[in-house]
């Protein structure tokens, strides 16, 4: 095992997984592989990770980036790093391949070779990044150049999706090419950022949207009668425990209980980063326990796809399906469950402390939103007072 003062040694997964952020003051700090010759791992006072591979052409010390840690692990690290050294011994820079291979990579490859891999491994909704990629994103910019890209084109994808979508989804679009292109120049493919300083659109406050109680009977009910159960259920699922639509539809059998006094899901990731306990109410364990019965064999997802092992994700057109099959509006959000769930809890006297720690809210300035909704309540509470008063005359 390394340690911080063994800057040279055999790098294993293990060993190179505990290496620390400097603590130092310094900007980064650096291992080399006593296993390969120039193979170096990288760790910056950020937390971020990557490989390097440092050797000398004539007179030039040259480093050549090998990717961000743990995107590319250590395996394919030093596959690269020896076929480096190969092309070396041959009297040939290897950064010469390298800098013409980046030269012509087409916005299309950087995705799949290099953004998509560390979205993956850095982003817990990366499957968000994949979609926008490849309904939008890819459809215009895919072929062109990395290097070609320019601010006009971050414009125009702009301007296409509001077009047809929301200028918030629009927004959204313009934010996930900006990354795109910001890793793109962070590794030297591009020496701009070209997104950089486009003006989004000006979104617009949106008022809060809760159900009655009449519209959640009619919503669970237009949801137990659609054809795709899995899909259902998972949408169900947000309707009875107020979770966030990635916390459901990533859910794994493993992590729920059903059985005993605290029937309770275990959701391993949540927007905090944090793990946290969702206590199960009889409606929600109602759901579960029908999608028992929809398990697809060596799948461990509570809401498996038919196809892999993969669990299911976009819920848009069965939602779609769904609001207009019990007459809600089309502007409904998915989101406006958890609201609604929320609502319901403290319009029923349900302390925002409670709310707080059933919602997953790491801080209690998000539940302040419903405080309003609880005037009811109180008053009625007060109301109890006075009416121990006697009538005036």
């Amino acid at each position: 095992m390394a340690t911080t003062t063994n800057r040279t040694f055999r790098f294993t997964e293990k060993a190179v997984q505990a290496l620390p952020v400097p603590d130092d003051g310094r900007a980064k700090a650096q291992w080399s592989d006593a296993g390969c010759t120039g193979l170096k791992h990288v760790v910056t006072a950020g937390g971020k990770r990557r490989w390097e591979f440092r050797y000398t052409h004539g007179s030039r010390k040259c480093v050549m980036p090998l990717g961000p840690y743990p995107a590319v692990g250590l395996p394919d690290a030093r596959k690269k790093a020896l076929a480096a050294q190969a092309e070396l011994a041959e009297g040939r820079d290897p950064m010469d391949e390298s800098r013409q291979r980046r030269a012509d990579l087409t916005v299309a490859e950087f995705c799949e070779e290099h953004f998509v891999p560390h979205q993956k491994a850095s982003k817990r909704s990366w499957e968000t990044d994949v979609f926008m990629l490849n309904r939008r994103i890819l459809p215009v910019l895919g072929k062109k150049k990395l290097r070609d890209v320019t601010r006009h084109d971050a414009v125009q994808l702009l301007n296409s999706v509001a077009a047809v979508r929301t200028q918030t989804t629009a927004n959204r679009h313009l934010t996930c090419l900006a990354r795109l292109l910001s890793l793109a120049q962070q590794w030297g493919f591009v020496p701009e950022n070209v997104a950089r300083g486009v003006k989004k659109f000006r979104e617009q406050q949106r008022k809060e949207r809760f159900l009655s109680p009449e519209e959640v009977r009619r919503l669970d009910a237009a949801l137990r009668a659609q054809k795709n159960a899995v899909a259902a259920g998972a949408v169900r699922l947000l309707l009875w425990t107020g979770m966030r639509r990635g916390e459901a539809t990533g859910l794994l059998w493993e992590d729920v209980t059903l059985e005993g006094e605290a029937p309770s899901l275990y959701l391993r990731q949540t927007k905090s980063g944090r793990p946290r306990t969702v206590p199960l109410n009889s409606a929600a364990i109602q759901v579960l326990r029908k999608m028992l019965k929809c398990g697809v064999k060596g799948n461990p997802h509570v809401f498996p796809r038919d196809n892999d092992l993969g669990h299911v994700w976009d819920l848009r057109w069965l939602w779609g399906q769904t609001k207009k099959a019990c007459g809600l509006e089309d502007s409904l959000r998915l989101h406006d469950l958890r609201h609604s769930f929320a609502s319901s809890l403290v319009q029923n006297g349900t302390s925002l402390y409670v709310v707080q720690k059933l919602l997953g809210h790491e801080s209690p300035t998000m539940t302040q939103r419903y405080s309003h909704l609880g005037d009811g309540v109180l008053r009625l509470a007060s109301e109890t007072v006075a009416d121990q008063a006697t009538d005036e005359e």
